[in-house]
């Protein structure tokens, strides 16, 4: 898995002989050209190739193992876009050569690179230790009829143990983890399969590698503690229900790297005037020292209403007021919140913010997500880069008020703004709110202006569908707040801001014809979630289980927030579409579990 990554620039050496088959270079004006991104060995997603030139250079083309990458740039910033994702994994060769108005040319020296695309949020281990423990257990653990307590296993866990916990109700208050896992030996524990193992109270994991798996997180207990808190490398929380706690749900802190939020289902949704909870996800990450935190297949559903951010009477000590909580909080005021992955997760009535202070929010993926009633927002008083592909957004809208703006000195960008091949249906006419945000001046006396830098041209958002009356706002290159009302406006009025974007986009009226994602879940084969937009108001809707469901498996269908609760479908699976009540409900996210799956132990 990949560790700390350096993003300093990296000049490379450069030969100024001509190379075979390019003309001498003019002595009187050398041309000069070196690569300075990527500048890590190890790349992912999307990344700038990008050069340095002198000279009077007319245009540069990068290459990718030989072949053209992109077309030639004529104009600076010299850079193009790699998305690695479009090709294979492994070893391959970047170069640039550069020609000048003369016809001379250079190339700088080639720079290899290792693409690593991997689902590294996943990985299994052989567990050294299998033990047993239960809610009122007292004996050695190693098996089901001699259980051992909780309190014993986190005393003595060991790397490499598995601790599987049967059905009850533990009532541990505030649990903390303190002895550590390693990479390859982790400690987890995990519920038996098919039974409900409820902690009434919270996780603080504190040591390294440690995992959290299947467990039901609830109760009031030690305000202020998240449901399960991640402070420590290797940290994954699993499959977890997690609802009705007095914290945020999970804390996932700038603490060290390799951290996974996989599979978890949160939800609050419930009205609580002036009383302190939290955000279902909270989490501050730093991309390099750590690379990536992932949050995949997760369910956040109705965050807390009224319950965040509570002002009070500095006389009285009353609260007087409150504010919703978010689905999915990234936010900083002195940490950061680079490198967030996001991918497969359901997020619904509730915000989805990235962005904060200190430093610009970088290196964010957001690919495959389903939303509803969510408005997915990039930034917040800082510069944002974000990889944002392939989402469904249903009554929501794209909140870009800090977007990098192409006249930023201060910070460097590493990595394009992507927003492609999304569909964003809104019923507030207007899909796409977007302003520039960029730092301009000399140290120290740099200056941060919101509207005024240009667009970047390699910043990329194309093929996406946009439903409903469609409508977007753009504040970009010293421009007055520019409305558009049909694509072609937005397309020209992103033109005039420096890039014209959605050349290739569409626009669709809005939907009426159900919509449905399935996500398989890959620690638990035979379980997964499905978000089912129910676009025709209909008291049933169709969903195609088979990526998840074996065909004559036994299975059983909930609702998110009722995952304990009565079975809305079940039976032996017949493979193809089959039909789930929906009560006439807009959007309906299910939890789906196959008995016959090999999803852990059993008694």
């Amino acid at each position: 898995m990949r560790r700390s990554i350096s993003l300093a620039v990296a000049t490379l050496c450069i030969s100024l002989a001509a190379p075979a088959g390019t003309s001498p270079i003019a002595a009187e004006n050398p041309l000069r050209i070196s690569l300075v991104l990527p500048s890590r060995a190890t790349i992912a997603n999307s990344v700038f190739v990008a050069a340095q030139v002198s000279g009077d250079v007319i245009g540069v083309q990068f290459s990718l193992d030989g072949a053209s990458l992109g077309e030639p740039v004529s104009n600076p910033p010299f850079r193009v876009n790699f998305d690695t994702t479009r090709g294979s994994n492994g070893r391959h060769v970047l170069g640039d050569i550069a020609r000048e108005t003369a016809g001379n040319t250079v190339r700088s020296e080639a720079v290899t690179v290792d693409v690593a695309n991997r689902l590294e949020w996943f990985s299994a281990f052989t567990p050294l230790r299998q033990l047993f423990v239960s809610s009122t257990g007292t004996g050695t653990g190693e098996s089901s009829s001699s259980p051992m307590s909780l309190s014993a296993a986190v005393a003595t866990a060991r790397p490499g143990d598995l601790y599987w916990l049967l059905g009850g109700t533990y009532g541990v208050g505030h649990l903390i983890l303190t002895r550590a896992g390693t990479e390859t030996e982790p400690i987890a524990y995990r519920a038996v399969s098919g039974e409900r193992v409820t902690i009434d109270g919270t996780v603080t994991v504190n040591a390294a590698d440690n995992w959290i798996w299947g467990l039901e997180i609830s109760g009031q207990h030690a305000a202020g503690n998240d449901g399960i808190e991640l402070r420590a490398a290797g940290a994954r929380a699993i499959n977890n229900v997690i609802h009705d706690v007095a914290g945020n749900g999970i804390g996932a802190w700038n603490l060290g790297a390799r951290q996974v939020i996989y599979g978890n289902v949160l939800y609050g949704g419930v009205e609580t005037p002036l009383e302190q909870r939290g955000h279902l996800v909270y989490t501050q990450n730093d991309f390099r020292a750590y690379g990536y935190k992932y949050f995949i297949g997760n369910t956040l559903i109705d965050p807390p209403r009224r319950a965040c951010n509570l002002a009070v009477d500095s006389r009285s000590g009353a609260v007087t007021s409150a504010s919703d909580c978010f689905a999915f909080h990234a936010y900083t005021e002195g940490n950061l919140v680079t490198g967030m992955h996001l991918e497969n997760n359901i997020i619904a009535s509730g915000r989805a913010l990235i962005g904060g202070f200190n430093l610009p929010a970088d290196n964010e993926i957001v690919r495959n997500n389903s939303y509803y009633k969510s408005e997915p927002q990039f930034g917040y008083r800082r510069p944002t880069q974000v990889e944002f592909v392939r989402n469904y957004v249903g009554r929501g809208e794209l909140s870009l008020n800090w977007w990098w703006g192409a006249d930023e000195s201060q910070f460097t960008q590493v990595a394009p703004n992507r927003f492609v091949e999304n569909e964003v249906y809104s019923d507030s006419g207007n899909q796409v709110r977007l302003r520039t945000s960029s730092y301009s001046g000399t140290s120290p006396a740099f200056a941060r202006c919101e509207g005024c830098g240009p667009l970047s041209r390699t910043d990329v958002m194309d093929d996406n569908v946009y439903g409903g009356s469609f409508g977007a706002e753009i504040q970009a290159a010293n421009m007055p707040l520019r409305r558009s009302n049909t694509l072609g406006a937005w397309q020209a009025d992103s033109a005039k801001a420096g890039q014209a974007f959605d050349l290739h986009s569409r626009v669709d009226a809005f939907p009426t014809i159900n919509r449905v994602f399935v996500y398989p879940n890959e620690y638990e084969p035979g379980h997964g979630t499905v978000a089912l937009y129910n676009w025709s108001l209909s008291s049933t809707g169709s969903i195609d289980i088979s990526s998840i469901v074996s065909v004559g498996s036994s299975y059983t269908i909930h609702r998110a927030t009722a995952p304990y609760g009565t079975a809305i479908a079940g039976g032996t699976y017949p493979g193809g579409w089959i039909s789930v009540p929906t009560d006439g409900a807009e959007f309906v996210p299910l939890v789906v579990t196959s008995r016959n799956a090999a999803a852990g132990v059993t008694r």
